[in-house]
């Protein structure tokens, strides 16, 4: 699940046919909450939302789309060859308004939560080839506070999800480890200009999430902070690495070592 979890943020970089991630539970089990901390690190508009009460529409996916969240997915949302096109990548044939269609490339990550897998009849096992199901069970008591602490505290999130998955990374398969770099090439943080340069050095020293190593202190008045906090990013930009383009938010810092 949290190799899942994490192939979710690595838009633009996902191979063709990695099997994308459905969380399968009762209501109460989390599914819903840990979406938040997409919502922490993405631009809201980056994020392609299809609700119970919606039909796909192609439209939905963008050049800039970074996810695809499907939530409460019931069959009548996704038709059999809609899905297994948006779950398998790629290009595909989108309709514009008083415009010839166009092609548009689906590279955005992918997240479903439902409370049972719907049944597409003979074209199940079609289905599921192209999912990588995880089941939840309901909590033995809820904190209606969760979700907000969830998307307030995401980097922390997505940095402890990190860190576990090095720790246990012998346990993923070897085709699921694309995100690895060779070991002679180095992992320079990808971040934008929205994050704090100290924040940018904790990441690019791994203190930030290591209490154990003292953490970078964020600038002082007068020590040339900007009172409006504008300042502007003063770092070089990674060299081309041959690498996809990442996604527009600092989670592309945490490249797994091999």
């Amino acid at each position: 699940f949290c190799n899942k979890f994490f192939q979710c943020f690595l838009c633009w970089q996902l191979p063709h046919k990695i099997r994308k991630l459905v969380v399968v539970g009762e209501k109460n089990s989390g599914k819903t909450s840990w979406s938040k901390v997409f919502f922490g690190l993405m631009a809201k508009e980056k994020i392609a939302v299809l609700s119970k009460e919606e039909h796909f529409g192609a439209s939905m996916i963008q050049d800039d789309t970074e996810l695809l969240w499907v939530d409460e997915w019931k069959k009548e949302m996704l038709s059999e060859d809609t899905l297994k096109t948006m779950m398998q990548g790629g290009f595909f044939c989108q309709s514009v308004k008083h415009k010839n269609p166009k092609m548009q490339n689906m590279q955005a990550g992918v997240y479903i939560t439902c409370n049972e897998v719907p049944d597409y009849g003979n074209e199940q096992e079609n289905v599921q080839l192209r999912l990588y199901i995880c089941r939840t069970k309901k909590l033995k008591r809820t904190c209606l506070d969760a979700p907000r602490w969830i998307q307030e505290n995401a980097m922390q999130c997505l940095l402890w999800l990190a860190l576990f998955i090095n720790q246990n990374i012998e346990h993923v398969e070897p085709e699921e480890r694309f995100y690895e770099r060779p070991k002679d090439v180095s992992a320079n943080a990808k971040v934008t200009k929205n994050v704090p340069d100290h924040i940018v050095k904790q990441i690019q020293t791994g203190t930030l999430f290591n209490p154990q190593i003292p953490a970078v202190p964020a600038p002082k008045d007068g020590d040339n902070a900007d009172p409006h906090g504008k300042r502007k990013m003063k770092r070089k930009l990674p060299s081309d690495d041959g690498q996809q383009p990442g996604p527009s938010t600092a989670k592309q810092a945490l490249l797994i070592e091999p």
